[in-house]
């Protein structure tokens, strides 16, 4: 590796210079923030006369099979790209018109020296090649093709405002000319023997701000010829890129959380895709992951753009998508691979989708945490096979999974859905939990559909409350002498909730008012209304009447799902140390610690192993809890007691709970994160405990 400090323009230059992004690398996604900053780190170069500006490194190398003067661009991309439009928009103005300089060849010396290679025998014959989704923007603005501007690259998002930025004429344009050559950079020439990905990653280590995903095309490509890279980039990458409108960083992570049983943190993704491909057990094939990728990518595409399946399941899907529930999509794209590998019939699809909202919804009004929710959809496909045999649906497996789950994942019946539902504080959900709902009561299941959510987003819509938060003296008067009660009780509450485009009209009138005024309730075209429109007052028996309605539809719509099945084997569930489980009375049979899975056949087994794999990651804070009573570490009474390490004992005559006390204490000591222990419960037929 060979570096040195050189004026960027010196770098550019050069009768056959070409720089090539190789695609590993990300697309040009410079915001306009970094477009701003530096035109005005130009300016203040110029204004000030400074000598130079440092404009950071680019690390580069030459091309495999390219010319003598190709060289691949490792980093810096962004900068140069950004340079090289600022560059394309000072020749296009000139070329227009628009702007005149002082300089009169000036525009030739830029696109001859910078921009253009005009003796290259090549038909493309720009200096500079982005990757393929920008190459083409960045050509038509090269060559001042207007009418075929791309508007939805950045390359000509951020070419525009060059373009805008020039013509305010904030210094001469020579003067731009001599600032953008006066930036200077750390020229780093990778020699043969480099390794392309360690620098990579060594600089990215340092603080570039790249995608998670930019870092797994790297780790995926880079180490390749360049023949390969563009193979596995136009069969794999760019259609996982596409197929995902390129959010890659999060479908990466849903696929993991499918492969491997739990989510990885976002910003984790790509170590743990490596660990992944590398797994010294069970090494991955990187054409067969990809290509799997690949096929999940369009399943996710199909399932998210809700318009290949039946009326009815692409109805459900756009329901939960109004949800907002990422957290199923690992599920979907295994339980839709699944579904399409085994032509299963519409009712398999309907039955597990409205399963699905049913279970979301229940426990989003009954206020379950999302916690839980990642783990069991992480392994919930996974799990339905365990136990479905060739005679069994996986409707009805899959419905059965989910009615025994019990503690923080358990699936809300309908006294407890009921009870949540009709007495908890409405009007403050979430706002898109809230728009779910009253789309979902109002249009039901009809054909007639009324753009509720479409007509809250906008504010056409609004939720009112009948009997209003402020009460007047006619309200209270009408509400009798308990109006105090009635309306601490009631007001925030379904009973008291509706839907109106009237809201500021409607304000703190008598419900009489509000009923028969112009565009009042007996005027709503609305399903929701139409109880309102026959009541002569507004009191505890209407909104009563009301809420048993409302509760008589929610239970229809959010149904509580049955099954006939009954497993006739074991089944290990599991169940992570930082859920609110029970695990008093439940055997073990297995336990997974940091992804990698362990057979045991008893609690004590289990502490004894775990203890054992923290001891090898370090020793020193176990041995810092030896004077914690709590913690049975028992130093000197070997006899008794496991060894865990050089006067390092472990005293397993305990409770299991008091197990999973000390073991919450170790993780809490060495700042690990709970969730990475699991262990496997089996689930028997009788009694069922999951």
């Amino acid at each position: 590796m060979k570096g040195q400090d050189r004026f960027l323009s010196e770098f550019i230059d050069g009768a056959r210079n070409r720089f090539i992004i190789p695609v590993y690398q990300r697309n040009y996604d410079w915001k306009k923030d970094n477009c701003v900053q530096l035109f005005n780190d130009l300016v203040k170069t110029a204004k000030y006369n400074k000598s130079s500006h440092f404009f950071g490194s680019v690390v580069y190398g030459s091309a495999n099979n390219g010319n003598r003067n190709d060289y691949l661009i490792i980093d810096g991309q962004q900068r140069l790209t950004s340079v090289m439009l600022i560059l394309a928009a000072i020749v296009n103005l000139i070329k227009e018109g628009i702007i005149k300089p002082e300089k009169q060849n000036l525009c030739d010396y830029i696109e001859e020296t910078f921009l253009m290679d005009k003796y290259n025998p090549g038909e493309r014959k720009m200096r500079l090649k982005p990757i393929k989704n920008d190459c083409h923007a960045f050509d038509n603005i090269i060559v001042g093709n207007k009418d075929n501007y791309d508007h939805k690259s950045n390359v000509t998002t951020n070419y525009l405002y060059f373009y805008e930025r020039i013509q305010l004429k904030e210094i001469p344009l020579d003067d731009l000319c001599e600032a953008i050559e006066k930036l200077k950079i750390i020229d780093i020439y990778l020699e043969k023997d480099d390794e392309p990905q360690s620098i990579f990653e060594s600089l990215n280590s340092t603080g570039l701000d790249l995608e998670e995903s930019d870092k797994i095309r790297n780790y995926v490509l880079m180490g390749l010829n360049a023949d390969r890279q563009e193979e596995y980039y136009e069969n794999y990458w760019n259609p996982i890129e596409k197929l995902t409108s390129f959010k890659v960083s999060t479908f990466v992570r849903d696929y993991l959380s499918l492969k491997q049983g739990r989510i990885p943190v976002i910003d984790n993704v790509h170590p743990t895709f490596k660990d992944f491909i590398e797994n010294p057990k069970a090494p991955m094939v990187v054409p067969e992951v990809l290509a799997e990728m690949v096929t999940f990518a369009r399943i996710n595409h199909e399932f998210n753009q809700a318009t290949k399946y039946s009326p009815k399941i692409c109805t459900i899907l756009k329901r939960l998508a109004q949800m907002d529930m990422s957290v199923i999509n690992s599920y979907l794209m295994a339980f839709f691979k699944y579904a399409e590998e085994n032509t299963e019939q519409e009712d398999t699809y309907l039955k597990v989708l409205s399963t699905i909202e049913s279970f979301i919804f229940r426990r989003l009004v009954c206020s379950y945490g999302t916690n839980a929710l990642n783990k069991i959809f992480c392994t919930l496909h996974k799990d339905v096979l365990k136990l479905k045999s060739e005679y069994d649906n996986y409707s009805d497996v899959f419905i059965y999974i989910l009615l025994n789950k019990k503690s923080s994942s358990k699936y809300p019946d309908d006294v407890e859905f009921k009870q949540a539902l009709l007495t908890r504080n409405i009007y403050s959900m979430n706002s898109k939990n809230k728009m779910y709902l009253f789309n979902r009561l109002e249009n039901r299941d009809s054909k007639e559909k009324v753009e509720v959510i479409k007509a809250m987003t906008e504010g056409t819509f609004s939720v009112e409350h009948i009997m209003p938060q402020t009460l007047t003296e006619q309200w209270k008067k009408d509400l009798g002498e308990e109006h105090d009660r009635i309306y601490n009780e009631w007001l925030n509450t379904l009973g008291n909730l509706t839907l109106t485009g009237y809201n500021s009209k409607y304000k703190n009138r008598p419900f009489g008012e509000k009923r028969d005024i112009k565009d009042g309730f007996k005027d709503s075209n609305l399903r929701l209304n139409s109880y309102l429109s026959l009541c002569d007052k507004w009191g505890e028996a209407e909104m009563t009447t009301r809420r048993n309605q409302l509760w008589q539809l929610s239970n229809d719509l959010w149904k509580y799902p049955a099954t006939s099945f009954e497993p006739v084997v074991q089944f290990p569930e599991m169940r992570s140390l930082d859920e609110d489980f029970v695990f008093k009375g439940n055997k073990i049979n297995s336990f997974t610690f940091l992804g990698t899975q362990y057979k045991v056949s008893a609690w004590s087994e289990m502490i004894i192993e775990v203890t054992k794999l923290i001891y090898e990651i370090d020793s020193a804070p176990l041995y810092q809890l030896i004077d914690d009573a709590s913690l049975d570490f028992l130093p000197k009474q070997e006899s008794w007691n496991t060894k865990i390490g050089e006067g390092l004992y472990l005293n397993i005559a305990n409770s299991t709970m008091a197990k999973i006390r000390i073991l919450k204490k170790v993780f809490s000591k060495y700042e690990l994160d709970e969730s990475e222990l699991e262990f496997g419960i089996p689930i028997q037929s009788e009694p069922v405990e999951i």
